[in-house]
């Protein structure tokens, strides 16, 4: 399949209401013209989809329900059986109950970001020491946002940060928070693989080039691949960043 050409959003909160949701269209359109096609390219756009119509051809499914089908998720993205990429964020996320602070602008503007760095889920980067982190764009400083006329959005990487050999003075993400490719801020994770190794031994490795620090988590999950959490991770998401590497681990060769 080839990239989506818009993001269709589908609004079945309990929470937000229709108009909601139009505002939120138009700042996270607004996020992706200005900010993220400037350093990753052409983009979507995004539009409302008022229910009981289809969404226009060539979209990414964007569900905004009210429950999580994950335990721990407050968003996600993947491909459905035909290679469509489709993302489904989740009332939970915003109301308390389950990842703690967010909001729903936010959790958009992350899913929509990983779908832009990378549609399919199932790129990853050498970091040149024998591990390689997944391309997402915006998980390794998740919590890290902005404001946009008024609302809260995802901070994003840029490509650098992917680039072990980066340059002096490379940007590694908008904000300029991240300091060197492949860190993890206090509050972001990233997922890891290696081909032969322990969680102590990718942990170590992680410390090694400073992309770790004290109080961080290496998870294993298995096949090789790896959880790296921030000191300040929060407890309630990491269920669901488990499932999301598990999926992750799934796309591989056995």
């Amino acid at each position: 399949m080839t990239p989506p050409t818009v993001f269709a959003l589908i609004n079945e909160s309990k929470i937000y209401s229709d108009a909601d949701v139009q505002r939120m269209a138009a700042v996270l359109g607004k996020q992706l013209a200005l900010h993220l096609a400037p350093v990753h390219g052409l983009v979507p756009g995004v539009v409302f989809v008022p229910n009981g119509t289809q969404p226009p051809a060539g979209a990414c499914p964007t569900y905004i329900l009210p429950k999580s089908d994950v335990p721990g998720a407050g968003g996600y993205h993947d491909e459905d059986g035909s290679g469509v990429p489709y993302i489904k964020v989740f009332d939970d996320a915003t109301d308390g109950t389950l990842v703690g602070p967010a909001s729903m602008p936010v959790v958009l503007s992350h899913e929509m970001g990983e779908v832009v760095g990378d549609w399919s889920a199932n790129l990853w980067a050498e970091a040149g020491d024998g591990t390689e982190h997944a391309y997402e764009l915006c998980d390794a400083t998740e919590d890290d946002v902005y404001e946009i006329d008024g609302m809260s959005v995802s901070n994003f990487l840029y490509r650098a940060f992917f680039d072990p050999k980066a340059e002096k003075g490379s940007r590694f993400d908008y904000l300029g928070v991240v300091t060197q490719p492949f860190a993890t801020r206090p509050k972001g994770y990233q997922i890891v693989r290696a081909i032969t190794a322990d969680a102590s031994d990718v942990f170590g490795r992680l410390r090694a080039r400073g992309a770790a620090a004290d109080g961080d988590e290496v998870r294993p999950i298995g096949h090789g691949v790896f959880l790296h959490f921030g000191a300040g991770f929060y407890e309630s998401r990491k269920a669901g960043k488990v499932a999301k590497a598990v999926r992750r681990r799934s796309r591989m060769r056995p």
